[in-house]
């Protein structure tokens, strides 16, 4: 039981973080929605349709995290049912990752398309260098695999918070 406390308590903790940052991505796609000439051209333009997408992804990462959230027992123990709530448990965090693709990508298109080839070089050259990052940072880390507690016993998940 202490197991499964740590791992939801960590799991909280993470739904939480994505949900704040899925709020900002809703907030961006709202805001670049809002921009004349992304909407003047009607849903037909390619950027806007991107950040529809996006925007539903966020919206859906939203919802999914907030259902997730709550600790709720699991009642089957067979191999499917847990392939099944690892997919379930999963979807908060794919979906913001495809909401960031797809904001990411009508922002490229929006620009491309206005002919602003310094800015589309640019964005390819910090992308680029935000790959080569992360990659580097998850070739030289390792995980923690179990050696930290984010939740001692004797306190609560919010207790760590303040």
């Amino acid at each position: 039981m202490v197991d499964w406390k740590a791992f939801w308590c960590k799991f909280r903790n993470d739904v939480e973080n994505t949900n704040l940052l899925a709020t900002v991505l809703l907030a961006a796609n709202i805001g670049f929605l809002g921009i004349p000439s992304i909407d003047q051209q009607g849903v037909t333009y390619w950027p806007e349709r991107l950040c529809y997408m996006s925007l539903l992804c966020a919206l859906g990462s939203i919802v999914m995290g907030i259902t997730v959230r709550t600790p709720r027992l699991f009642t089957a123990h067979s191999p499917l049912y847990l392939k099944v709530m690892v997919f379930i448990l999963d979807v908060p965090f794919e979906s913001f990752f495809y909401g960031l693709l797809f904001f990411t990508a009508a922002v490229v298109v929006h620009i491309g398309k206005n002919a602003a080839v310094t800015q589309v070089c640019w964005a390819i050259l910090v992308i680029t260098l935000i790959i080569t990052c992360l990659v580097f940072y998850w070739l030289i880390t390792e995980p923690f695999d179990g050696q930290w507690d984010p939740c001692p016993e004797g306190r609560d998940c919010e207790d760590k918070v303040a």
